[in-house]
C-alpha cells in the first residue's frame, strides 16, 4: 500500500484472508483503490476496475494528497519513530 501511494499508483486489491479485508477496506475508505465484488473476479471485471482505478481524476488526485503527507512525515526532524523511541527508552 506505501510504494502505491508513494509512486502514485490506485489499487485494485482481491482481498483472500488475514488482515487482507481490512486493508482493503481502508484503500477503498481512502479512495486509492476498488475491491471486487467478488473473491474470484473474472478478467473483465478486473480490467474494468483497474481502468476505472487509473482513468480515475479523483483517485489520482487523493494518492497525490496521501503522497505529500508521506513525503512530510518523511522528511520530517527527528522523525517520527525517533520520538516514540526517545518517549519509550530513557536517554
Amino acid at each position: 500500500i506505501k510504494e502505491s501511494i508513494w509512486e502514485k499508483v490506485p489499487i485494485v486489491i482481491v482481498p483472500h484472508g488475514k488482515d487482507q479485508m481490512e486493508n482493503a477496506l481502508r484503500i477503498e475508505r481512502a479512495g486509492i483503490g476498488f475491491i471486487p465484488e467478488t473473491q474470484n473476479p473474472s478478467p473483465i471485471e478486473l480490467k474494468r476496475l483497474l481502468t476505472k482505478a487509473t482513468t480515475s481524476p479523483w483517485m489520482k488526485t487523493k494518492l497525490e494528497d496521501l503522497q505529500k503527507i508521506f513525503v512530510a512525515r518523511e522528511n520530517a526532524s527527528p522523525k517520527p519513530s525517533v520520538g516514540i523511541i526517545s518517549a519509550v527508552v530513557a536517554p
